[in-house]
């Protein structure tokens, strides 16, 4: 049989089986009549999806009971929702907890709007407007974070629940203002008590007079080719357009503060030069109070790695000085590879709005942080501690 024949057949399946406005019946017998000239195994595979399309199709419709109760089926398995959201049925409660809170503002969204008796977070609505969201809060939250996730996944999720895909991802907008209100107290920067605790051991000692408070760090978020201000956002030792945050945490993993918004062109030291970390020095550091950080960060104040001078051998002191850096700061490497394994809307290539990238990178940053407290589970755990001989010790055990 042509390979191309098969690769037309199955291109046309899949559209047959994503495509909601199509006559799936018509779709699938005219497939199977052009396929079975072809070759009559692809007609009977194609008619077995298309049977099991038209089965899922018949079994729930958008705002019936079966689609309102689909975070209580879900729930009753807590290892499957676990892997769909990273959260268990009972932390997920809590959050609802949170989210559902009177005296927050971000309870408007989620509250039905005929009962609401107000405007909504960000939305020109008049008072008591609007019809009533047809899922209940804790599903709408339920598949803002299986989106966060996974975005196959609730495309999958919806297609076997009957769900409007369309209606869902502008659905899932609203939640996620209404949970950057909710978890915007995850993300602080210490006080000048835990700041002091934070430096009181931290590379002193090994030939610097400076104490770190913490790391930092610039990660990549991919996104497609943009139309407009391209330049600026590709990058030519990457070879990729993205956009550039900057991530400061603490030894055990935790997110201090987060900086979001700086084009791919913008290299980190620039980035940290140009926010409010390096201009407002004496709103966040104490006198002999910085940060860790790579040599991407050289001449910004910071504690960096040092680097070899040309024609001359590092000394045994110098190494030995990198190597304890490089203990120190791999934390945050760590803490970006959890977070895109968690959240994978932010590991790919993002393709829709550039300010709408900020706001998912920061609210991954909340709920990483929400989730390393509810679990008491950090990327570095309680083995670790300040002082040289117990890092070593510690990296001897792992």
């Amino acid at each position: 049989m042509d390979e191309a024949i098969l690769i037309t057949m199955l291109l046309l399946c899949c559209i047959v089986l994503l495509d909601d406005d199509t006559d799936i019946e018509w779709s699938v017998v005219a497939l199977c009549t052009t396929a079975a000239n072809a070759h009559p195994m692809l007609a009977t595979v194609i008619s077995a999806l298309g049977n099991y399309v038209l089965t899922c199709k018949q079994k729930v419709t958008y705002g019936t009971g079966e689609a309102k109760e689909l975070y209580s089926q879900y729930a009753a398995n807590p290892t499957l929702f676990k892997s769909l959201t990273n959260f268990t049925p009972s932390q997920f409660e809590q959050l609802m907890n949170v989210l559902l809170d009177s005296n927050r503002p971000a309870s408007y969204l989620l509250k039905p709007r005929d009962v609401q008796g107000s405007r909504p977070l960000n939305r020109q609505r008049t008072t008591n407007g609007g019809r009533p969201h047809k899922l209940d809060p804790r599903t709408r939250v339920f598949l803002c974070l299986v989106r966060l996730k996974d975005d196959d996944r609730l495309v999958r999720l919806c297609a076997m629940s009957g769900l409007n895909i369309a209606s869902i991802c502008e659905d899932f907008w609203h939640v996620v203002e209404c949970l950057l209100v909710a978890t915007e107290d995850a993300i602080q920067w210490p006080d000048p008590a835990a700041r002091r605790a934070l430096s009181s051991n931290s590379m002193r000692g090994v030939g610097r007079d400076m104490a770190a408070v913490g790391i930092i760090d610039g990660t990549a978020q991919y996104i497609r080719r943009p139309g407009a201000d391209e330049p600026l956002l590709y990058n030519g030792r990457k070879k990729r357009h993205f956009l550039n945050h900057l991530v400061v945490c603490d030894w055990r993993g935790r997110i201090l503060a987060v900086r979001t918004g700086f084009t791919g062109k913008t290299h980190d030291g620039v980035a940290y030069r140009a926010c409010d970390l390096y201009t407002q020095r004496r709103r966040f550091f104490a006198a002999g109070q910085t940060l860790l950080a790579d040599n991407g960060f050289e001449s910004c104040g910071l504690i960096t790695p040092m680097k070899k001078q040309r024609g001359q051998a590092m000394s045994s002191n110098n190494r030995a000085y990198n190597r304890l850096v490089r203990r120190y700061r791999v934390v945050i490497e760590f803490l970006f590879g959890a977070m895109k394994i968690k959240f994978g809307m932010i590991s790919g290539v993002w393709r829709h709005s550039l300010p709408r990238a900020n706001m998912i990178f920061m609210l991954c940053c909340q709920l990483m942080n929400y989730y390393m407290r509810v679990n008491r589970k950090y990327i570095r755990g309680d083995r670790f501690s300040l002082n040289e001989m117990a890092m070593e010790a510690w990296e001897e055990a792992v």
